[in-house]
């Protein structure tokens, strides 16, 4: 088997082992160099701490609140404002709604302890009512209409 070297005889020669360890070398000093220090990264951390209310919203990152508009409740009571999954044909779309009379309509069994509430939601210009499972995340308690007595037109 013939070897073809097309490396001109100016140029010096290197083995292969030698090239390689030279570009290790070469990238670890280069990484070594962009990362900081232990001492560096401990005081970047608590100066992080100091100001944590308002570095999560300057760096884009959604905060945590404790008044939420949508809260998962288990358990709901006549006329609380809700927003439900309507799925129609495959497709769902979440619509505003009011827990309906419970004495009129009872909340039906789904086993395991699960109920469905029945709620009204108004779908195109009629009112419509259905039953909707909060342990799948069919429906959500709506504070913001809650908390302003908002009634369904």
């Amino acid at each position: 088997m013939e070897v073809v070297d097309n490396v001109p005889d100016s140029l010096p020669r290197h083995s292969s082992a030698q090239e390689f360890s030279a570009e290790k070398n070469s990238r670890r000093n280069m990484e070594a160099s962009q990362q900081p220090s232990s001492r560096q990264f401990l005081d970047k951390s608590a100066q992080g701490a100091e100001s944590s209310s308002t570095s999560a919203v300057q760096r884009g990152r959604p905060r945590r609140s404790s008044s939420m508009r949508y809260v998962r409740r288990s358990h709901y009571m006549q006329g609380d404002r809700v927003i439900a999954c309507v799925c129609d044909q495959r497709l769902g779309s979440w619509r505003h709604g009011v827990v309906a009379n419970l004495d009129r309509y009872p909340p039906r069994n789904e086993g395991r302890g699960q109920l469905s509430y029945p709620v009204l939601y108004r779908s195109a210009s009629r009112t419509v009512m259905g039953y909707f499972n909060p342990f799948l995340c069919e429906m959500l308690y709506d504070t913001l209409r809650n908390s302003m007595g908002d009634v369904m037109q």
